[in-house]
This record gives structure tokens, C-alpha cells and sequence, in this order.
């Protein structure tokens, strides 16, 4: 994505920002992550951005880039799963240009000024960035509630979840494969608008009904009558949407978050969430954002290369 100079940086990414050759700031491009094991050039395509000035994310194999390149630096026995990796190559020989700029990389940028936060597959809203861990936000695609998580099959062999989580806060479980659970960005724009709603003072609650400021932890006493003729039952009215608040910190108001990762998807677009992936290595499309809203593609690989898949 990038940020166009007319946007001032806020004090956190500031001293990042490329200079034009007049001193003045530049357009700051900021990568949402997997530099590498996506083309015939990673190396190259790491040192492209760094040359340019870029800032961004850690990808899910860049993450494991660096996992594997620092056990080889260090000596450290690698596993039979870590040296069958296609990332394997890769770290044998990288070169130590790329592996310290790679090793500078966050996994979570955080534009306060702009309420914006890149990450390169997704969050869990209920918690702190700072709480966010590096495999979660690297390769998440679904969130689940974390009560339903728990009800979950048992693997015998294993004695734990028959799929586990990548992460476990009190209200969800973070997912990598996405046949469990909704996509974990659907799950966000949509707690986000309620969030948004509540700062103006129009609350829904989990059922989806418009709060318009009565007291929604009050029992219903109205006595309605049932079918039988006798008196229904008083019904609890929801506690002014406590559930779906105890899912996003409130913290997160007006937050736009942008990613990338989730190629089987393609482009995604929500409200406060913009999903970049469009699947370039794969025949799509090479899709770019320009802060705030202006989305730019252009043709990706016309002959894609199989989809390999990191082991690790």
C-alpha cells in the first residue's frame, strides 16, 4: 500500500519515511508481508523495497525465513519437517544483507494518526496489539468464538483439539485453515461498525436491533399475552450489548486494518478492513491501496507457478 506524502507520519514510523532527492518526503510504500517463496527473486524483491525506502510487515513465510536462517547461523540442529520446507533453500543461503533487514521487520505496524494498522493476515479484536502473537497475526484466516472452541473434537492420539488454535483469548480462537470458524475480517468490520455506532450513540446489540439509549439491562414487564391466554414469560432484553463488546477493545474505534495473506479469497473489501491479497502468483491480480480508499491492480504472473507450501 502507500501513504502519500500529503499525510503526515505520525511520530512512530516518521524517521521511516523516504526522502525525494529535493530532502522533501516522499510517498511511503508499506508491504503487507511473504517477500519471499512467492517468485524467482525473493532476495531481489526484499532488497527492491529496502532500496526504495518501504516499511511493513512480516508474512507467514518470512517469518519462518528467519526462523530457519537463525537456527543455520547458530549451529541449531534443524527437524526432518523444517529441512523438507520449501523455505529450506532459501535460508541456506541468505544472504546477510536480506536476513537483517528482514530480522528489522515488525509483524504488526500501527499508524495512530491515521487509525490504521497493517498486519499480514489478521487480529483477534478482543486483545491488545502488544498481546498479538507473531503465528497468529502471520496466518490467521477465520476467528471462532472461543466457547465454541472449546466444545471442539478431541484428538485422541494427539490429547489436544483435533485443530488448534493459533491463538486463545477469552473470546476467540484464531484459525489458519478456513473451513472453521468466519472469516476473521467479516468478524472484524462487523464489530468495528457496532463499535462505531456506539461512539455516536446508536447501539445495536447481538441480535442485530438498534439500541436508542433506554435501559437495555431492564425486564421486559409488560406483560404480553401468549397464544393460550396466559401471561408470557418477562424476557431479559440484552444488557446493552455487553457481548459483542467484550469482543473489540474499545481502543480500536475508527480503526481501518489492512492485510494481506489470503489469496483463496482473493480482494476483500469490508467496512474498516481491506484485504489485499488477489492472488498475483496465482493468475490474479497484483493489488495495491493508496491511503485512504483508492484501490490500483495490475496483471499478475500470466503463467503461475505451482503453489508450494510452507511445512513449517
Amino acid at each position: 500500500m502507500c501513504i502519500p506524502a500529503a499525510l503526515r507520519l505520525d511520530p512512530l514510523t516518521e524517521s521511516a519515511s523516504p526522502l525525494a532527492e529535493d530532502g522533501a518526503a516522499d510517498d511511503v510504500c508499506v508491504f503487507v508481508g511473504d517477500l519471499v517463496n512467492k517468485g524467482p527473486d525473493s532476495y531481489g524483491v526484499v532488497r527492491c523495497l529496502r532500496n526504495i525506502g518501504a516499511i511493513g510487515v512480516l508474512g507467514n513465510h518470512d517469518a519462518v525465513l528467519l526462523r530457519l536462517s537463525e537456527k543455520l547461523r547458530a549451529d541449531v540442529p534443524l527437524t526432518v519437517e523444517e529441512t523438507s520446507s520449501s523455505l529450506y533453500p532459501l535460508a541456506m543461503g541468505c544472504p546477510d544483507d536480506v536476513f537483517t533487514f528482514m530480522a528489522s521487520v515488525p509483524h504488526i505496524l500501527c499508524f495512530r494518526a491515521y487509525q490504521l494498522v497493517v498486519v499480514h493476515a489478521g487480529i483477534d479484536p478482543s486483545i491488545s496489539l502488544a498481546a498479538q502473537g507473531v503465528e497468529a497475526v502471520t496466518r490467521m484466516r477465520n476467528l471462532i468464538k472461543a466457547t465454541k472452541y472449546g466444545r471442539g473434537p478431541m484428538s485422541e492420539a494427539a490429547g489436544q483439539r483435533a485443530h488448534v488454535a493459533l491463538s486463545l483469548s477469552a473470546a476467540f480462537a484464531a484459525m489458519e485453515r478456513a473451513k472453521f470458524g468466519t472469516s476473521w475480517s467479516a468478524t472484524w468490520s462487523k464489530l468495528a461498525c457496532k463499535l462505531s455506532r456506539a461512539a455516536t450513540g446508536k447501539e445495536e446489540s447481538d441480535s442485530g436491533e438498534i439500541d436508542s439509549g433506554s435501559d437495555r439491562s431492564s425486564t421486559n414487564i409488560s406483560g404480553d399475552v401468549a397464544e393460550d391466554g396466559g401471561v408470557k414469560k418477562p424476557k431479559k432484553v440484552d444488557g446493552g450489548g455487553a457481548k459483542w463488546r467484550k469482543r473489540i477493545r474499545p481502543d480500536y474505534a475508527g480503526f481501518t486494518i489492512v492485510y494481506g495473506h489470503d489469496a483463496k479469497r482473493r480482494l476483500q473489501v469490508h467496512p474498516y478492513a481491506y484485504g489485499l491479497d488477489s492472488g498475483c502468483v496465482y493468475g490474479g491480480e497484483l493489488t495495491g491501496l493508496v491511503w485512504p480508499s483508492t484501490l490500483v491492480s495490475v496483471p499478475g504472473w500470466a503463467n503461475p507457478s505451482p503453489h508450494h507450501k510452507s511445512k513449517v
